[in-house]
């Protein structure tokens, strides 16, 4: 018979390879982001059978008191389910977030959340990213050269390989792989400026560059603004000694990426003419078509007309596109309507939703996340944030599967983390 002792260790070898085990799911998990989305569901469906399998009760402790905050926004599209008139398009909704209310949950009890697990979910992504960028790169160049026999430099940036034709491949929206990118570029930056001149740090140098270009031909304006934003308003604050030298190169920097983004057609009327459409009416009412799809402005003036006639509660969960479709009739937003397009601003979004009072809950929240990654001084939480936050501003992200499992994944792993130091520093 083994004694006790022996016994012991038995039970906590067995306890650290299922802990293990479930790591290395939830790793492949991340993994799988920018890749189709039938391999994320499986691999959460896996992930959780696991979890529930190796449940124990003491697991349940490491789920901390404030969990109810992470899963808020689940809470809140459950509220507007209550008085939505589309019951059915609400359920779906929440089917889809569903992950924003298990993962707070099934994280916790499954694995124990560290810094340095936390370090293995950003360097999985960081790959996952290079891997997926490197094979569109390839992709490219193959349908140049093989398919289409066309000069490659001339065709590279004409502007038929960017953004959405870009991340087609992968049969992923451009806007989700680019908060994908993004975040992995900012993470390499942390990486890279913690190194010493070697080996390591040519290697990392080297898959920047990839990212940046990949990032770049993705076209995501959220991605690229926020990107740039973090990395030369807010990465000095945290990472950088000699602040001087760091602003002389992220100003380099940024002038190299204004020369690119001038110097290449498609880019430079992405970021200029029809940004400005997106964002702005002329001043007769109308809108300049430079597009195919009517420009956001007015989808946020439909949005408006419907938040007028009910401000404080909104219309409930799922009537948000079918409510958008009688202004877009009116309107004559016809792409809008036959598209079955959403507001495209999750702000906005959650208050025809919800109502001003679901907004300030939403916006409330993510100050509340905020708080810990400034009370921890955690970078990369609070450039995870910023980049969903600015992102935001032009895309319903907690409504699409790629950014809800990318949000309910990295936040509940952020948050948790953030409060297990916050918690240890005040013992």
């Amino acid at each position: 018979m083994l004694s006790l002792k022996n016994q012991d260790t038995v039970f906590i070898n067995e306890e650290d390879k299922n802990d293990d085990l479930k790591l290395i799911v939830l790793l492949i998990l991340t993994f799988s982001l920018p890749y189709d989305l039938f391999y994320s569901s499986i691999l959460f469906i896996t992930f959780c059978a696991l979890t529930l399998l190796n449940l124990k009760k003491s697991y349940l402790k490491r789920i901390p008191k404030q969990f109810w905050v992470f899963q808020g926004i689940y809470f809140l599209g459950v509220i507007g389910y209550f008085y939505s008139l589309h019951k059915s398009d609400a359920g779906f909704l929440l089917e889809r977030q569903l992950t924003i209310f298990l993962m707070p949950i099934i994280i916790p009890i499954s694995i124990k959340i560290t810094s340095e697990r936390l370090k293995k979910m950003l360097e999985v992504l960081t790959i996952s990213c290079l891997i997926a960028i490197i094979y569109l790169f390839i992709n490219m160049s193959y349908t140049i050269y093989t398919v289409l026999h066309l000069p490659f430099v001339k065709t590279v940036f004409s502007g038929a390989f960017f953004n959405h034709q870009f991340s087609r491949p992968l049969d992923i929206h451009a806007g989700y792989l680019s908060l994908y990118v993004a975040l992995s570029i900012i993470y390499l930056v942390t990486f890279t400026i913690k190194q010493k001149f070697g080996l390591k740090i040519i290697i990392a140098s080297i898959c920047l560059v990839i990212l940046l270009a990949g990032l770049l031909f993705l076209a995501s304006r959220n991605a690229i603004i926020s990107t740039l934003f973090v990395l030369i308003f807010v990465f000095p604050f945290y990472h950088v000694t000699n602040k001087l030298r760091y602003l002389i190169v992220s100003t380099l920097l940024l002038f190299a990426v204004f020369f690119l983004v001038k110097k290449v057609p498609y880019l430079n009327t992405r970021f200029s003419i029809e940004l400005i459409s997106e964002i702005k009416s002329t001043g007769n009412g109308e809108f300049i078509n430079y597009s195919a799809t009517e420009p956001r402005i007015k989808r946020w003036e439909c949005a408006m007309d419907l938040i007028k006639e009910s401000p404080a509660f909104g219309y409930g969960t799922g009537d948000e596109i079918e409510m958008l479709k009688t202004r877009y009739a009116i309107k004559g937003l016809f792409i809008s309507y036959l598209e079955n397009f959403n507001t495209h601003n999750q702000y906005l979004s959650f208050w025809v939703k919800n109502g001003f009072i679901g907004l300030i809950i939403f916006i409330s929240l993510f100050f509340y996340y905020i708080y810990l990654a400034i009370k921890n001084r955690d970078f990369m939480y609070l450039s995870f944030l910023l980049l969903l936050m600015i992102g935001f501003y032009t895309e319903n992200i907690l409504d699409a599967n790629k950014g809800i499992l990318f949000f309910a994944i990295f936040n509940t792993f952020f948050g948790y983390s953030a409060l297990s130091a916050i918690n240890k520093t005040k013992v």
